[in-house]
């Protein structure tokens, strides 16, 4: 009885396995037509890392540090982080002096021929 058991476990053992081998390599073969990122992730093992943040601490107007807690204050609070960090801003660089100093490094060169690239 007990052999009949141990047997029945293995045998149900293997069919979990090979199912699982099977939608598996059915959820990639769809991800391949689908969504070839989500393919790639898995072949791999590559996992979608996120950082959550339940609660952020900012200065105000004032200076004062202030604790945020509500999600939408949080969201807002670190767009306009990462949109400000560096001084950055979406403005186009072509007019700046830092874009000036490096023109001439992406001009044509005269002793390059130009019918090369044709």
């Amino acid at each position: 009885m007990l052999q009949a058991l141990i047997l029945e476990s293995q045998l149900l053992y293997k069919q979990h396995a090979t199912d699982s081998m099977i939608r598996f390599i059915q959820q990639r073969c769809q991800d391949y037509q689908d969504n070839p990122k989500a393919m790639l992730n898995s072949l791999l093992n590559r996992s979608k890392r996120v950082i959550r943040l339940n609660r952020l601490v900012v200065k105000d107007s004032r200076g004062d540090q202030i604790l945020l807690t509500d999600p939408a204050a949080i969201k807002q609070a670190t767009i306009h982080h990462f949109q400000n960090v560096a001084d950055s801003s979406h403005t186009p660089k072509d007019h700046t002096i830092e874009w000036a100093q490096w023109l001439p490094e992406y001009a044509p060169r005269d002793y390059i021929n130009s019918s090369i690239y044709n």
